[in-house]
């Protein structure tokens, strides 16, 4: 009776790191996703309706972006990376190109602006691609693993 407890417990800690590890993998890549929405909608409001980037943020709602102060950050002037770091652990390459935007809008002419949002859309969109991909390598080899490793024990426990 103890190994079949033993064994449900190892089994369902396997399922529970799977599933954590899956849950990470999704919240990195939808947060790349949503910062590459908000620099389209920066985009926008610059390049059609000339708005101030207070107002574009402020017409912007995520939760995620929110939660760990990126917003804030960014609606008060100061660099949006460095809440990149904590909880959804954005590459560093993704922080970088969202720095330097940042760092440098208003500067300059508008089309400058304009250029600049466009490269950085599109380079994080290649970056989102990269990581989706990536997550989804990710996803099934520690589920291969987290199921071999189950097995194992399975085995050697009976």
């Amino acid at each position: 009776m103890l190994k079949i407890v033993g064994i449900c417990t190892l089994l369902f800690t396997l399922v529970y790191f799977v599933g954590r590890v899956a849950d990470t993998v999704k919240e990195r890549v939808e947060t790349l996703r949503e910062i590459g929405e908000l620099l389209l909608l920066v985009r926008k409001g610059v390049g059609c309706y000339l708005l101030p980037l207070s107002d574009i943020i402020s017409s912007y709602s995520s939760p995620r972006l929110s939660a760990c102060g990126f917003l804030d950050r960014l609606s008060s002037g100061l660099d949006p990376a460095p809440t990149l770091v904590g909880k959804y652990k954005v590459p560093s390459n993704a922080q970088r190109i969202v720095s330097e935007v940042f760092s440098s809008f208003g500067e300059g002419y508008k089309d400058d602006v304009i250029r600049s949002l466009d490269q950085a859309s599109a380079q994080i969109s290649k970056i989102l691609a990269e990581e989706d991909g990536e997550a989804k390598k990710r996803i099934k080899l520690y589920s291969v693993l987290s199921c071999a490793a189950g097995l194992g024990a399975l085995i050697l426990f009976i």
